[in-house]
């Protein structure tokens, strides 16, 4: 979701297009419908790039073998996409303010003598 956010708010709507783009992407090489090995190779290719994949690596631990710790790890991974898109979207939002109303901001606000 911080993913798709961070792209529609910075490309709106080419960023809606391409987060179809991705979803469609993730769906194909997260291996959660097939193995990863009779996808194609160009699409596996994406397998490590895509959230997706880290969800589905944990929800397949937990649910065949209880494996907890595989779990937390892929959660840490998709940790890291939430802040990465997070911070992203942040910093988009820090220039636009700071390019809209950074010389407003010098013209009314008086210099102390």
């Amino acid at each position: 979701m911080t993913l798709i956010q961070f792209l529609v708010t910075f490309l709106q709507n080419p960023g809606r297009f391409l987060a179809i783009v991705i979803l469609i992407l993730q769906l194909t090489s997260s291996a959660g419908t097939f193995p990863l090995e009779v996808i194609p190779k160009f699409i596996q290719w994406f397998n490590p790039l895509l959230p997706m994949t880290y969800s589905v690596r944990g929800f397949k631990a937990v649910v065949s073998s209880g494996e907890m710790g595989v779990m937390w790890q892929n959660a840490g991974i998709l940790l890291i996409y939430i802040v990465g898109a997070e911070v992203l979207t942040l910093l988009y939002f820090v220039i636009r303010y700071r390019r809209q109303y950074g010389q407003l901001h010098k013209h009314t606000v008086p210099e102390e003598v």
